[in-house]
C-alpha cells in the first residue's frame, strides 16, 4: 500500500510551459549519472524531521537505498524490491503554473533556479557543473525553510542496474469515480484503480505535485509515523512525513481519504480544504480520545 501511495508523485517530472532553460536544467539532472547519499530535512510543527539514504542514478533510473529496502523509480514505473509497484501510462503533457515566476542565474553554489509566487520564494533549485541537483529547497508562505535536500556525493563508480532482470510493469487501469474532484490552481490526470477498491487521481501546478486516493470507509493506511492534526479547526486528521512528500490521512462518512505530496504546508491546507472533512464524532468519544488517546 505505501509503495502505491508514493508512486504516483515519485514518478512525476517537471511538465511543460516554464523557462525553456528550467526544463533543460531538469532534463540534465534527470540524466546524469551520480552516486551518493542524499540528506533530506524537513521542519514541521510536531518537529524536525531528517533522512539520509544513499542514492544512485545512470540512465535515466533512480536508485534508493534505505532501512526500509530499496526503490527503483524512472520511466513513469516504480519498482520496490525489485517487485513491480505500478507503471504511469504516458500522458499529455501539463502546464507550469502561471502564478510562478522563475528566475536562474550562476552563483558560486552552481546554477541556482528560483522560484517565486506572488514575490515570495516558494523553491530553490541549485545545479552542480555536473549537471546533478545538488541542492533543493521548499519555503513556506511566512519564508521560513520548510524542506531541504542535499546530495553528498561520495565520487565511487555509479552502480549499473540491471533492467532486463525486472518484471513487466504492471499498468495502472483508468476508473470511472466522481469522488476525487477538480482543485483550483491544480491540472489533474486521469481517475486510476488503487489496492483494497480505491482510486486514485494525479495534480500538478507544474512546481509542486500531489495525488488524492479514496479508499472504501475505515480502510487502515500502515507503515507511516503518524501525528494527529487539525486543519481549518477541525481534527480528525493524520499527517506523516516522508524524504520528500507529506502524507495526510482521514476517515470521511463515507470514504477514508490520503493526500500524499511534495506541497508546502499552505498549499497542502488548501487542497485539503476542497475535499470532504473527518466524519464528525460524538462528544463521548471525543472526550475519551482526550483522554485516554
Amino acid at each position: 500500500m505505501t509503495a502505491w501511495l508514493t508512486l504516483i508523485v515519485a514518478v512525476a517530472t517537471l511538465f511543460a510551459g516554464s523557462s525553456p532553460e528550467l526544463i533543460e536544467l531538469f532534463d540534465a539532472a534527470n540524466s546524469t549519472d551520480m552516486n551518493g547519499r542524499q540528506l533530506s530535512v524537513t521542519f514541521t510543527e510536531e518537529g524536525t524531521v531528517t533522512d539520509l539514504r544513499r542514492v544512485a542514478q545512470t540512465g535515466g533510473m533512480a536508485m534508493v537505498e534505505s532501512s526500509g529496502g530499496a526503490t527503483m523509480v524512472g520511466n513513469g514505473v516504480l519498482y520496490k524490491d525489485d517487485l513491480t509497484a505500478a507503471a504511469m501510462p504516458a500522458a499529455a503533457p501539463m502546464e507550469f503554473s502561471d502564478r510562478y515566476d522563475v528566475t536562474i542565474e550562476p552563483t558560486a553554489r552552481g546554477t541556482e533556479a528560483s522560484i517565486w509566487e506572488a514575490g515570495a520564494l516558494r523553491a530553490r533549485y541549485v545545479f552542480g557543473d555536473d549537471g546533478a541537483l545538488a541542492m533543493s529547497e521548499v519555503f513556506a508562505a511566512d519564508g521560513s525553510l520548510f524542506r531541504m535536500q542535499m546530495l553528498i556525493p561520495d565520487g565511487d563508480e555509479v552502480p549499473g542496474f540491471a533492467m532486463d532482470e525486472m518484471p513487466e510493469p504492471d499498468m495502472m487501469v483508468e476508473a470511472s469515480s466522481g469522488l476525487l474532484p477538480a482543485m483550483p490552481a491544480y491540472q489533474a490526470g486521469p481517475v486510476y484503480e488503487a489496492p483494497a477498491g480505491g482510486v486514485q487521481r494525479f495534480y500538478t501546478d507544474g512546481l509542486f505535485r500531489f495525488s488524492v486516493f479514496a479508499f472504501p470507509v475505515r480502510t487502515s493506511i500502515v507503515g507511516m509515523e503518524i501525528h494527529e492534526t487539525e486543519y481549518d479547526g477541525r481534527d480528525g486528521y493524520h499527517r506523516s512525513y516522508g524524504p520528500t512528500t507529506t502524507s495526510v490521512t482521514w476517515h470521511g462518512a463515507d470514504h477514508t481519504y490520503v493526500v500524499v505530496g511534495d506541497l508546502p504546508p499552505d498549499h497542502l491546507a488548501a487542497v485539503i480544504g476542497e475535499l470532504p472533512r473527518p466524519a464528525s464524532q460524538n462528544w463521548f468519544a471525543r472526550m475519551w480520545r482526550k483522554l485516554f488517546g
